[in-house]
């Protein structure tokens, strides 16, 4: 199973890459949105899937992979409805103004998240499962 970017509401405390890099852009603590267009999926749409492969008969889907996806959005887009929601329930700090592959190749070296997206930035991300 390989989920794409994981959204929803979370169940508990722990750290997903997923969640922390929306945490940041939400909190503060990386003031600007990167240019990232990347495939998503509903957290409990990807439960779903991996229930299901559980208890698909046995054997039936080995060695076989699955794209878990639905929709590929900007990041712009799914902060602005996050921002949309939640602004007015005090999360005021939520990153509004994107930037582009200079500011962040001079980030990149220092960053590891940052590292990571890098390659993707300015890109327009789809997956077909």
């Amino acid at each position: 199973m390989h989920p794409s970017f994981i959204v929803g509401p979370c169940l508990n405390n722990f750290a997903s890459s997923s969640v922390e890099g929306v945490k940041k852009l939400s909190d503060g603590s990386i003031p600007v949105v990167p240019q990232l267009h990347l495939p998503t999926i509903d957290i409990r749409d990807c439960a779903q899937a991996h229930i299901n492969a559980l208890l698909a008969p046995a054997g039936s889907l080995q060695g076989k992979r699955f794209a878990i996806s639905q929709d590929s959005f900007w990041f712009r887009d799914l902060l602005g409805a996050i921002h949309d929601h939640f602004h007015d329930k005090g999360l005021t700090k939520i990153a509004r103004r994107e930037v582009g592959s200079f500011v962040l190749g001079l980030a990149a070296p220092f960053d590891q998240q940052v590292a990571l997206i890098y390659p993707l930035i300015g890109l327009e991300v789809y997956v077909s499962n």
